[in-house]
């Protein structure tokens, strides 16, 4: 008799424990969802759009948790290169942002590894990648980042600017260069121009 009574609070007991796990995993869930249409919407806001790599991975939307130089939200995607996005809006930071260029300045000197033989390979983006992603200006810089922004071996740093719009900065991280992907950087971008140029 105590045998079986012992059965069945345990089954009672385990039954308990997978109705916990299931609601923890319902929350953690509808959170990762919310979070992911609160950034959609804010990026809608400025007429920023996200897109999938040309290969068509699928991404997801996550927060960075970063304690040092925190970014609004990570993609996640199959390429297993890290992504980072932080965006500032116009109508928000206009003061901030109406020098696109001083404020790469300063994104750059923050997050360079300024420790031993540092080197920056920075360009202006031309007239064909601005349309591609629908900014009036745009930049790229390559290099290696600070141990407390990532681990990765290099930095991608586009930056896209928008007058009137916003400016977005893609950090891409990875380690190895010569896998590197060229269409990795096509994540991101004002309007419509990027998504119907790649389809």
């Amino acid at each position: 008799m105590l045998i079986i009574k012992a059965i069945l609070i345990t089954i009672v007991d385990l039954t308990k424990v997978a109705y916990i796990l299931l609601f923890l995993f319902l929350g953690i869930s509808l959170s990762a969802q919310s979070f992911q249409d609160s950034v959609r919407q804010e990026l809608s806001d400025i007429q920023v759009q996200l897109f999938t790599p040309a290969e068509r991975a699928e991404y997801a939307i996550k927060p960075d948790r970063s304690v040092v130089f925190p970014t609004d939200f990570i993609i996640k995607h199959t390429d297993k290169v890290e992504v980072r996005v932080e965006f500032f809006s116009w109508e928000k930071d206009s003061i901030a942002i109406s020098n696109p260029n001083i404020k790469n300045g300063i994104r750059l000197g923050q997050l360079v590894d300024n420790l031993g033989e540092s080197k920056i390979s920075l360009h202006r983006l031309g007239s064909e990648d601005l349309v591609l992603f629908g900014a009036d200006w745009a930049t790229q810089a390559t290099f290696k980042p600070k141990p407390t922004f990532s681990d990765k071996k290099h930095c991608q740093l586009i930056t896209l600017y928008k007058e009137e719009t916003g400016l977005i900065f893609l950090y891409l991280l990875f380690d190895n260069m010569e896998k590197y992907k060229d269409e990795w950087r096509y994540l991101i971008g004002f309007g419509d121009t990027v998504q119907d140029t790649i389809k």
